[in-house]
């Protein structure tokens, strides 16, 4: 079959942008001679119509970060909206709270008593206990009585909706597997809804489009890449956008390695099959089909992102932290190598990978966002426990490069983690740096202690061992 000889060769060389090759009916779709042959393979139709339906998936993928963009700019909207509209709410609050002390009334009240709309009613007196002289504690309301119900109520449609979207459901009882809030499932679930659509969408299932299918499979695993690296990073600007938390991201980024390992093995798993049902009878053994050197190349990329996903595994992780840590940084640029050259319309998404990676690595872990403060250790009654504490100088100037070059010495946020490195253990474990969650409660007007010297932030960590040996610990 010499069309499908041609459909491969086409297949390893065309761009979404590649034209027909049948566009031009004298030539040839591979050689470009002119053609002599009346059966030549670009006149089959069989052959136009896989050569269609791949192209056809190469230009249909390029949509598909244009939605996540799209979903992307939805959340941030929202999320700044509503930062805006609280901020003004505070606002109002501390007006009304200024106009009712400066009036001369003389009732005292407190400003607690308003709802998050804003009520500037004090609370009612009733005449029961005007006259009995008992306090309101035991008869009435602690926060008074509620104001502008009529306007809450309009609201109230959208409160029910936030909260359930931020309950988190009991883990699951037999696998005992924590679950995120009902929101980040959702969302999730409908993130797995577009990646099947994107898989399906004019696909004919039949063994006859099975290359095709494979080819699609790929093309969606190399347009998540970016993605999945934009999740892992520690200095992501999603952080800031949409509001979520690190954790929440991070269930992100594993559903998306998860979904891209899947992807990797349905791509692996059509070539294979064309490879068993065509190739097969056409003369090509296994050993000939495995070390083309485009299939090889593949089977390496493969191979190596698989590995960075079973070395993720929570009972690998915690046993061999800095296994995992040392496989993860070195299968991540070798799967990044193997895919630049394994065929070309993954270079651009290699390349927008790769400079997330070293962006975050580089330029904010080590250089922006690192400090050096010296720190007390003191080992706890059970021997298992090591408590970290130390106290700065907080710096109140805003940093050069303004939000992205914020780190501990301007203080922290609430729930925020970091990365600790102990150079003075070792040469190696000045390379090692360790996820830890902050204990002690963020800097702000209550925790930083003034005094004849400045500011100072109190810091705390609790460490404990997850392993016998190494620097393999966790908060």
């Amino acid at each position: 079959m010499p069309w499908l000889q041609d459909l491969l060769r086409l297949a390893l060389k065309a761009t979404p942008s590649s034209p027909v090759p049948w566009d031009h009916d004298t030539f040839s779709a591979t050689t470009g001679d002119k053609l002599v042959d009346p059966d030549d393979p670009g006149k089959d139709p069989r052959f136009r119509a896989l050569v269609e339906a791949i192209l056809f998936g190469r230009r249909f993928l390029k949509t598909y970060n244009l939605v996540l963009l799209a979903v992307l700019l939805v959340f941030t909207a929202w999320h700044w909206g509503e930062t805006l509209l609280l901020r003004r709410q505070r606002k109002q609050q501390v007006g009304l709270t200024a106009s009712r002390g400066s009036g001369e009334s003389d009732e005292v009240w407190s400003s607690s008593s308003s709802t998050l709309e804003g009520a500037d009613t004090p609370p009612v007196v009733s005449s029961k206990t005007k006259k009995t002289g008992r306090g309101s504690a035991e008869e009435e309301p602690l926060l008074g009585a509620p104001a502008r119900t009529r306007s809450r109520g309009l609201w109230m449609p959208y409160y029910a909706v936030r909260a359930v979207l931020q309950y988190q459901p009991p883990p699951v009882p037999f696998f005992n597997k924590t679950l995120p809030t009902n929101g980040v499932s959702l969302l999730v679930l409908a993130w797995l809804g577009l990646i099947v659509f994107y898989n399906l969408y004019r696909m004919p299932l039949t063994f006859f489009y099975l290359f095709v299918f494979g080819d699609r499979c790929g093309i969606i695993f190399i347009s998540n890449l970016p993605l999945l690296y934009l999740l892992a990073a520690k200095n992501q600007p999603l952080k800031f956008l949409t509001g979520f938390s690190y954790e929440s991201l991070n269930v992100f980024h594993r559903r998306v390695g998860e979904v891209m390992c899947f992807e990797a093995f349905l791509h692996f798993s059509g070539m294979l099959a064309v490879w068993y049902g065509l190739l097969r009878h056409l003369g090509f053994t296994l050993a000939k089909f495995l070390f083309n050197r485009v299939v090889l190349l593949g089977l390496a990329a493969f191979i190596a992102y698989e590995l960075i996903y079973f070395t993720s595994l929570g009972s690998f992780r915690q046993r061999w932290y800095e296994v995992f840590l040392a496989l993860h940084i070195v299968l991540q640029v070798a799967g990044l190598v193997f895919l630049w050259f394994h065929h070309h319309t993954s270079r651009p998404y290699v390349g927008i990978s790769l400079a997330i990676f070293l962006v975050d690595r580089l330029v904010y872990r080590l250089w922006l966002k690192s400090s050096t403060h010296e720190a007390t250790l003191t080992v706890l009654e059970d021997e298992d426990t090591v408590l970290v504490s130390a106290n700065w100088d907080v710096d109140s100037r805003s940093p050069a490069l303004g939000l992205f070059s914020h780190n501990m010495k301007h203080g922290w946020a609430p729930n925020e983690h970091i990365f600790i490195s102990v150079p003075a253990m070792s040469r190696k474990h000045a390379l090692q740096s360790h996820p830890f969650t902050i204990f002690s409660a963020a800097p702000n007007t209550h925790h930083i202690v003034q005094d004849d010297q400045g500011k100072h932030a109190w810091f705390t960590l609790l460490i404990r061992a997850q392993a016998e040996s190494g620097f393999q610990t966790s908060c």
